[in-house]
C-alpha cells in the first residue's frame, strides 16, 4: 500500500448486478446535497496537533478541501461537519475494525454519538498518517453500518476526501491496488481515480489515485479539464474513470442513512463537553434528543445525580421522606420535597424516594 487502503472485503464485491448508472427510486428525508459527517479523535491526535484548537482547524481544513474538490469536479454534494468530539477511548480503539463494530467493547459509544448527531459518515482522525475505509460496493441500506473510516492527520490535504470517497463508492486509479477490485472500479466499474499529463507537462493525479503524480484538487471526471486535459475517462466499463459520476449517484443514498437532525449540532458544543455517564454523548446533546432526562433543568443528566436526596446528605433516607411529607401539595418554585419536579409534592415523590432508598 502507498498511504491508504480500502477494506479487503470490497475487492470481490461491486454493484454490477444493479446495472451501470442505476440509482434507487426517489424518496427519503434528505436530497443528497449535503452529507453529514461526525469526526471523532482521541487524546493522541490532539497532543500531536499541539492542542484542541490546532486539531479542529485541521479538521475544518479536511472538510473544506473535500468540498473544494467536489465543487471543482461538478460533484453535486458537500460534506457537512455536524460535530467533532474527543472520545475517552485510546487511539488504539479507533482502528477501522473496532470503530465499525458497535459491540466489541472498544469505542462503542461512537455509534451512539453518531445516532445522536444523525451523521451519515463517521471519520476517526488519528495521529500519524495514512488511512483506511470500509468502502461502498452496493447501494443497499446495510452499507450504512460500514460508513466509517480512519484518516491520519499527517496526510493532509486530501486524506479525508480520499477515505470518505471510498465510502461513497470511489476507488483508486485502475491498477493501483490498495484493496480495490483487480478489474477496477468499486461501486460501479468506472468508479476509478485518474492520472494524466497536463499541457504543462506535469503528471497529475486526482484525489483517489495513488502516486506517481502531483495532487490536483479534483475527483475524476472526463467532462472537467485541468491543465488543459480531461481529469477522467468516459465510459461505463472498468476502463472509465469517473468518480464524480459515482458520488453523484451514491450521495442521495448516503445522505439518507441518517435523516438530518440539528438538535445537537445547534448547541455548538466543544469537543470536551460534559458527558457524566461516559457514553460519549455530551449531556446537553442527550437531553436535546431525548436520550436522557433533566427534570431540574441544570444541564446534567438526572441519571448522574441523586435527585431524591433532597437534603443532599449523600443518601436517600428517612429525612428525605419527611421532606416529601412536610411539603405535601402544590408547590411554587423550588420545593425540596418535589423530587420529580412536576410542581407538586405527592405520591409520585414518595414512590421515587422509596425506589431510590439507600446511598447515592
Amino acid at each position: 500500500l502507498e498511504w491508504c487502503s480500502v477494506s479487503d472485503d470490497v475487492a470481490t464485491r461491486r454493484v454490477d448486478e444493479m446495472g451501470v448508472g442505476d440509482t434507487p427510486a426517489d424518496g427519503g428525508c434528505d436530497d443528497g446535497s449535503s452529507i453529514d459527517v461526525l469526526v471523532v479523535y482521541a487524546a493522541a491526535a490532539r497532543i500531536a496537533a499541539g492542542g484542541t484548537a490546532n486539531l479542529l482547524a485541521e479538521i475544518d481544513l479536511m472538510i473544506a478541501n473535500s468540498n473544494e474538490a467536489y465543487s471543482n469536479s461538478d460533484v453535486q454534494t458537500q460534506l457537512h461537519l455536524v460535530h467533532a468530539r474527543e472520545v475517552s477511548s485510546p487511539e488504539s480503539d479507533l482502528g477501522l475494525g473496532s470503530l465499525t463494530d458497535p459491540a466489541d467493547g472498544r469505542a462503542d459509544g461512537v455509534h451512539l454519538l453518531r445516532d445522536a448527531y444523525a451523521a451519515d459518515q463517521v471519520v476517526a482522525v488519528v495521529s500519524g498518517g495514512g488511512g483506511v475505509a470500509n468502502g461502498m460496493w452496493t447501494l443497499e441500506p446495510d452499507m450504512a453500518d460500514l460508513a466509517f473510516c480512519v484518516s491520519g492527520r499527517d496526510s493532509l490535504p486530501f486524506i479525508m476526501t480520499h477515505e470518505v470517497g471510498h465510502n461513497l463508492g470511489c476507488c483508486h486509479a485502475s491498477g493501483d491496488g490498495g484493496g480495490c477490485p483487480d478489474g477496477g472500479g468499486l461501486l460501479f466499474p468506472y468508479s476509478n481515480g485518474h492520472r494524466f499529463t497536463g499541457l504543462s507537462g506535469t503528471l497529475w493525479r486526482t484525489v483517489m489515485a495513488y502516486s506517481p503524480g502531483e495532487w490536483s484538487p479534483l475527483i475524476s471526471n472526463p467532462a472537467v479539464l485541468f491543465d488543459g486535459k480531461p481529469t477522467g475517462v468516459p465510459g461505463d466499463t472498468s476502463s472509465g474513470a469517473d468518480n464524480a459520476r459515482t458520488i453523484n449517484q451514491s450521495a442521495p443514498v448516503v445522505a439518507n442513512w441518517r435523516c438530518h437532525d440539528d438538535a445537537c449540532e445547534l448547541l455548538d458544543l466543544p469537543p470536551d463537553a460534559a458527558d457524566c455517564d461516559g457514553d460519549e454523548i455530551p449531556d446537553l446533546c442527550a437531553i436535546a434528543v431525548g436520550l436522557g432526562a433533566d427534570l431540574n433543568d441544570d444541564g446534567v443528566l438526572d441519571a448522574c445525580q441523586c435527585l431524591t436526596d433532597a437534603d443532599e446528605s449523600g443518601a436517600t433516607d428517612f429525612v428525605d421522606l419527611l421532606l416529601v411529607l412536610a411539603g405535601w401539595g402544590p408547590c411554587d418554585g423550588v420545593c425540596p420535597g418535589d423530587v420529580d419536579f412536576d410542581g407538586e409534592v405527592g405520591f409520585t415523590d414518595v414512590l421515587a424516594v422509596l425506589a431510590a432508598w439507600g446511598p447515592c
